[in-house]
């Protein structure tokens, strides 16, 4: 067991006055404590407080180089084990710092669990030949890891804490969290702030979503300090992001909501609904989270080797029961649109989908069946959604682009998953929104309310850009990721003004008739050529030919029976694949089929000067 530096009486000193509050200019940590309420400062400092833009945030880890390496080793570890390390291993202390009104409130806890956190972002970071940190990746902190189990430790890294301090460290919050999320500019983002605002408008719209703020980030280890760069701060989406949702109900416009924390429809004798995390899952069981299939195999929980299904269970850990999950999506699969509106909320969906498509990010439910949470209300047992990740969205494009647009051309009408490249599967969509229903009336007229508040505003976007530009723009000229803050387009990304803009165009100049999206400008085109039958890729025996009217022809005879695809290059020299059919301007899907009843005859293709593919047969 690992020897024991703070006894007992320290920690418990630590849950019930580590939220004391300190200024900046104190020497010594203060003896006097705030009052406290379930590990939250009522008097000075609230969760609030924290993921308030107005404040600025700033947070130092001290962690030994021993624990810097078991952090690159597990990585490496499970990376090649086709997973992501669950195991937390030992900052030997973290401090919190929160500036408001011009006034530092600190909090230190001792023997804080960090890991690494994400999917596709995991990476190594860590040289322990030259203890150097040399590149930023995203990490999870949590307050309340034991550190005991021994899958993952060894006997000489066990904590052996007593049964009392063991129950006090299941308790340890701060604020009211159990842990905090910390994610680095991926994406490039200069503004710092689009995540930020994306989720502030989903929730100022009535829309579950976690809170956040951005943070100074600090490592220290080897007897240096490493500014680490300027992070996002998140909110964690587990029980206590439930919790805290429900304890700050004046983001939540519905009065269901009200009644959450009493209710009682859902998994018995459990204090929260059922939380899903929703991704591509991790291990031998990945599928896309589209809600077509109900294979037990895809719901459940994390395992100890951290492979998790597509559908993660977040709360009720202790009672598992996928019973309404599964039900909604057969429900969603093979009901009705009545039936549909028993299982889900879809006064809350049709919000949830408005402010999604005017945010325009290609990687969520929508486009790529990715990045969002499904929450199961106890007070009616009814589905909501909660989004996640928000990285891409307003115009952000830097690693990732498939519209070559920022998804600038994507409209409400919108039948085509921009990140998945292929026509929408998902019949949630196609049974409310994308149908003739309430829902998509509903959809339809948030979208216009949206439109026409503060949050389209780019007075409203610059206004909390330049607060995060005072706190902030000088720090992260020093910092291992030195991203410097700008409103201009960069790095492949729109600024917002830019990007609100031609969204804004697109929604209020597009109808129903063009819901198929993607308008190609032939004058852009350098060549088509015809796909599908026997590998016809750029074989120019099925090439167009521009004719004397700028029409885009091609005709051969039918020898048997195919399906295709018109395959466009750019001058650009990028590559898309497009699907036509007869009357309808060429837009991205699936194969076109011709079958045996038109052998022998001579099929005629022409593309006129906007698009529009014309199929005729002699």
């Amino acid at each position: 067991m690992k020897k024991r530096y703070i006894t007992f009486s320290f920690i418990f000193i630590m849950i019930f006055s580590l939220c004391s509050c300190s200024s900046s200019n104190d020497t010594e940590t203060p003896t006097n404590t705030s009052t406290t309420k379930n590990d939250i400062v009522v008097d000075e400092i609230t969760f609030d407080d924290l993921y308030d833009i107005n404040n600025k945030i700033r947070i130092e880890i001290n962690i030994k180089d021993e624990e810097l390496t078991k952090l690159q080793n597990d990585y490496l570890k499970y990376s090649n084990m086709g997973s992501k390390s669950p195991i937390y291993r030992l900052c030997d202390s973290v401090t919190i710092i929160i500036t408001k009104n011009n006034k530092d409130y600190k909090f230190l806890y001792n023997e804080v669990g960090i890991r690494m956190k994400g999917n596709t972002s995991r990476k190594s970071f860590y040289d322990p030949e030259t203890k150097e940190i040399y590149d930023n990746i995203h990490l999870k902190l949590s307050f309340d890891e034991l550190f005991d189990d021994p899958y993952y430790y060894n006997s000489d890294e066990i904590i052996n804490y007593t049964e009392e301090e063991k129950q006090i460290r299941k308790d340890r919050e701060f604020l009211g969290q159990s842990a905090l999320d910390l994610r680095y500019q991926k994406t490039k983002d200069s503004t710092y702030i689009k995540e930020y605002y994306a989720l502030e408008m989903y929730r100022a719209f009535g829309i579950l979503s976690s809170h956040s703020n951005l943070t100074e980030l600090s490592i220290n280890h080897s007897g240096k300090t490493l500014e680490y760069g300027l992070y996002i701060l998140t909110e964690a989406t587990s029980k206590t992001f439930i919790k805290n949702s429900l304890k700050n109900q004046e983001y939540i416009n519905f009065d269901t909501w009200k009644k959450e924390s009493s209710g009682t429809i859902g998994v018995p004798n459990s204090k929260y609904g059922q939380l899903y995390k929703a991704s591509y899952g991790v291990g031998s069981i990945t599928s896309a989270p589209d809600m077509t299939s109900t294979n037990s195999k895809l719901f459940g929980l994390e395992d100890k080797d951290g492979y998790t299904p597509p559908y993660e269970l977040k709360t009720n850990k202790d009672n598992i029961d996928h019973t309404q999950i599964i039900n909604a999506f057969n429900i969603i699969n093979n009901g009705d649109y009545n039936s549909i509106s028993e299982v889900i909320d879809l006064e809350y969906f049709a919000m949830y989908e408005a402010i999604s498509t005017i945010l325009g990010n290609p990687d969520d439910l929508r486009n790529n069946t990715n990045n969002y949470m499904l929450y199961f209300r106890r007070t009616d047992g009814k589905m909501t959604l909660i989004p996640i990740d928000l990285d891409r969205v307003l115009g952000i494009g830097s690693d990732w682009n498939p519209t070559n647009d920022n998804m600038t051309s994507i409209n409400q009408y919108s039948t085509y998953m921009a990140g998945a490249n292929k026509d929408q599967i998902n019949n949630l969509y196609l049974k409310t929104i994308l149908s003739d229903t309430p829902c998509k009336e509903l959809y339809l007229n948030n979208i216009n309310t949206i439109l026409n508040s503060e949050w389209v505003s780019i007075d409203k976007f610059n206004s909390i850009y330049y607060i995060a530009y005072n706190h902030y723009s000088n720090y992260v000229k020093s910092c291992l990721y030195n991203l410097e803050f700008s409103l201009e387009t960069n790095n492949n990304n729109l600024s917002f003004k830019e990007y609100i803009t031609k969204k804004i165009n697109t929604l209020t100049n597009s109808t129903p008739d063009y819901d198929n999206k993607n308008i190609i400008n032939m004058n852009n085109i350098s060549s088509i050529y015809l796909a599908g039958y026997d590998n016809w890729d750029f074989n120019d025996n099925y090439k167009f030919q521009l004719d004397t009217n700028n029409n885009y022809v091609l005709s051969f005879k039918i020898e048997k029976s195919f399906s295709f695809k018109i395959r466009v290059k750019y001058n650009d020299n990028t590559d898309a694949w497009y699907r036509a059919l007869s009357g309808e301007i060429l837009h991205k899907g699936d194969n076109v089929p011709i079958d045996s009843s038109y052998i022998g005859k001579t099929i005629i293709l022409s593309i006129d000067s906007i698009g529009t593919l014309t199929i005729t047969f002699n």
